[in-house]
């Protein structure tokens, strides 16, 4: 899923990849095997990955 303003997280969801949107490389939170790209793309299908956009931040947060 991907929303633009949450108003928080749901539990059971960890922060995966974050990156500002000036930035072009993506910070990683633990060992992730997939890429932030791919994992954007599978957001739209996918109801354990959630792409959040807000206040110039773009976070990727995955239910383990």
């Amino acid at each position: 899923m991907i929303v633009t303003r949450p108003k928080t997280i749901p539990c059971g969801f960890k922060a995966a990849f974050s990156k500002p949107d000036y930035a072009r490389e993506w910070t990683a939170f633990g060992n992730q095997k997939r890429n932030p790209d791919h994992l954007i793309n599978q957001a739209t299908l996918d109801p354990d990955i959630l792409v959040v956009r807000q206040d110039g931040m773009q976070t990727i947060y995955l239910r383990p």
